[in-house]
């Protein structure tokens, strides 16, 4: 299966529209949530009462996503045929259309179809109609078909992509589970209330808000970056480098100043 350059998009949001289906391009135009409320109304007696404002897939869905979808024929309370695939949106003038990157699956009233090909109706009449809804995937494999990604989820019920960005790690900052580049591990650091061992070999730091910093032993190197400090296990001091030489810090023992004063 070809892999899409766009990024995958999941949500748990009901996104369905009515459309119809350009039989030459193959193209899903797009009709809008209430449209297919007027439908379903018509044919099942009730109303889902969407709203063009939240259900459409122009507000959940941008140009450089795509998303799973089921693209449905109802010929009166019947399913002719379903299809699922992935797909993306475009803008076409004042219209959006859904472009079916691949087809995955269709199925009739006879069954699975192996290979299916882009579906078109029939000529669509007065009890018949065809609507597409965004799938909600709950299958982990169904996020990878992409590279790059891990799947997560802040529910039981679905399952959406992470993308690893490049140069990042995955962890969640504040109530979002994310890939995160220097500026969010700073931040993340910085709100961390617990104590942090870091085992590296050199610390560059330009702040540190911490109530404490403590130091490892460590050997005094010849020519280390100006400002290095290092607490040395064989005098027992503290130290710091001025680019020149090493210096020691200086303190004094509060028993004895107290004894003295």
């Amino acid at each position: 299966m070809a892999v899409p350059t766009r990024r995958l998009k999941t949500t748990n949001q009901t996104i369905a529209e009515k459309c119809d289906i350009d039989p030459r391009t193959g193209i899903i135009i797009l009709l809008g949530c209430e449209n297919l409320c007027f439908d379903i109304e018509k044919h099942f007696k009730y109303n889902p009462r969407f709203k063009c404002t939240c259900n459409n897939f122009s507000t959940e869905f941008g140009e450089d996503d795509y998303f799973y979808y089921e693209l449905s024929h109802y010929d009166g309370h019947r399913v002719a045929y379903k299809e699922l695939g992935l797909g993306n949106l475009k803008l076409v003038g004042s219209t959006y259309v859904v472009k079916r990157t691949n087809v995955l699956a269709g199925i009739t009233d006879d069954g699975n179809i192996p290979h299916p090909n882009p579906y078109t109706p029939p000529p669509i009449d007065k009890n018949s109609y065809v609507h597409i809804e965004a799938f909600r995937t709950s299958n982990v494999s169904e996020v990878f078909v992409d590279p790059h990604v891990m799947p997560f989820s802040n529910d039981k019920r679905t399952v959406s992509p992470l993308y690893v960005e490049k140069n990042s790690i995955v962890g969640r900052l504040k109530d979002n589970i994310q890939s995160m580049h220097n500026n969010d591990i700073v931040s993340l650091i910085s709100d961390f209330t617990k104590s942090i061992t870091l085992k590296a070999y050199k610390l560059y730091a330009k702040m540190l808000n911490c109530s404490s910093l403590v130091l490892s032993v460590n050997k005094q190197a010849k020519k280390p970056p100006r400002g290095t400090l290092i607490w040395s296990d064989k005098d027992r001091l503290l130290k710091f480098y001025d680019g020149k030489s090493w210096k020691t810090l200086v303190w004094t023992d509060d028993e004895v100043l107290n004894e003295n004063t």
